[in-house]
């Protein structure tokens, strides 16, 4: 209930002062602890020079619960909106908008649709996209996709820092057209593929449990990268054609395909990384077209010899390699590569025991690993962790120095084992 004769009683009388007065500078509403069971609309134009925020008046994003019953919570905005410290039950549609949500919990999907009108304007732009950052929240949806981008016109960038996402299927959509998806510092535990998209993406410090694609990359001119990142279970990443993608210093705990042609190119640094099931290039392009589109590969721990190469064009027969050593002196790939098990410490800590990975990668440009340690830039450790000398750095004494920026990280270590947060 209102506070006061001068409060707002509901989210919704507020966001329908907000629609019908055009705002010229910030305006911050802070939700008082309660259900709010309302769905509302924030009309476009309510403000073209700032930010609109709404925040948990606590602080406490479990105390504050918007839960709009059979509706749908709608935003269709062309401004910036901050949501903080909020819980959202249900289904989220965003069109055109900039919004950003942080230390939020939202359960159930979240559709960004891109409706760009690129006669419109925001602070006299009128070529900006629409962007949807969310960061140090959960998005959860035990049945279906958590973020749904769907492209109607233009193009629509995804923004996750330091976010849990469960739920049956990951990130899904995306687009050819300039716009992109960058993912720092993130736990997936999905039921399908994590992310499925043809839109360029890049991946930093990053989990996935998953059981279907850590990455499903689809056709795409445009360029992606995944560094310091582990990929414990499922069917690991495929890149098709028209792709160019950098993967470095990650633990991959399942297999990896990649794909390049002559028709589209596809352009590949696999280096500095434990890989631990098959690795399969599909190549339609020749066996000089290895070389010609860029592909290297270098510096990586193979568990096993089972390295396969496919070369499909009409004059060349196929070429399957079984032994790391055939495919090193066939392609001039891998030299400074090999075959050990770098006995990872379990299925949830890819901490690598076994010295054989340490101070054995190329010089990288990286200067952490997954849990934010120091990298020995020089010589840095194969994999996503890094192991200086013959220790590592404890993941929970460093935790302890960010868990307020890396929440759910400090939480599942300090579970010993319990991968994630049940909100649901």
């Amino acid at each position: 209930k209102s506070a006061s004769a001068t409060n707002f009683i509901s989210i919704t009388s507020a966001v329908s002062s907000l629609n019908a007065n055009l705002a010229d500078s910030a305006v911050i509403f802070k939700i008082a602890d309660g259900t709010y069971k309302e769905s509302f609309n924030l009309d476009t134009g309510i403000s073209n020079k700032d930010y609109v925020y709404f925040r948990s008046a606590s602080g406490d994003s479990a105390k504050v619960i918007i839960n709009p019953g059979t509706k749908n919570v709608l935003t269709g905005t062309e401004n910036i909106v901050n949501f903080y410290g909020l819980t959202f039950v249900g289904n989220m549609y965003f069109k055109g908008c900039w919004d950003y949500f942080s230390h939020c919990s939202i359960r159930g999907g979240i559709s960004a649709i891109d409706t760009f009108d690129a006669t419109k304007t925001f602070n006299g732009n009128s070529d900006f996209q629409p962007v949807l950052y969310i960061d140090t929240s959960i998005v959860s949806n035990a049945n279906g996709t958590c973020i749904n981008i769907e492209v109607l016109n233009g193009g629509f960038d995804l923004g996750l820092y330091s976010d849990l996402l469960i739920g049956k299927d990951g990130v899904i959509g995306g687009t050819e057209n300039g716009a992109g998806t960058s993912i720092h510092n993130c736990i997936f535990k999905i039921k399908n593929d994590a992310i499925n998209t043809s839109s360029s993406v890049d991946i930093h410090k990053s989990e996935f449990y998953c059981g279907g694609y850590a990455l499903n990359y689809g056709d795409n001119f445009g360029g992606g990268s995944i560094d310091n990142c582990y990929v414990a279970s499922g069917m690991g990443i495929n890149s098709q054609t028209g792709t160019n993608l950098e993967i470095y210093n990650c633990t991959i705990n399942a297999e990896v395909t990649l794909y390049t042609g002559s028709n589209f190119g596809g352009h590949f640094d696999v280096s500095n990384n434990i890989l631990l099931k098959k690795i399969t290039v599909e190549n339609d392009g020749g066996d000089t077209s290895l070389t010609n589109q860029g592909v290297h590969f270098n510096y990586n721990c193979y568990l096993t010899d089972s390295f396969i190469l496919y070369c499909n064009a009409a004059t060349v027969m196929d070429n399957i390699f079984v032994k790391l050593k055939d495919w090193q002196n066939y392609t001039a790939q891998d030299a400074n590569s090999f075959v050990a098990d770098p006995k990872l410490k379990s299925l949830i800590n890819p901490t690598p025991t076994d010295s054989v990975v340490y101070a054995k990668g190329e010089a990288t440009t990286l200067t952490d690993d997954i849990f934010g340690n120091p990298r020995n830039v020089k010589k840095p450790t194969i994999g996503c962790v890094e192991v200086i000398g013959s220790s590592v750095i404890s993941a929970i004494d460093e935790n302890e120095k960010k868990k307020k920026t890396h929440w759910w990280k400090y939480i599942r270590i300090q579970q010993q084992g319990s991968l994630f947060v049940n909100m649901n």
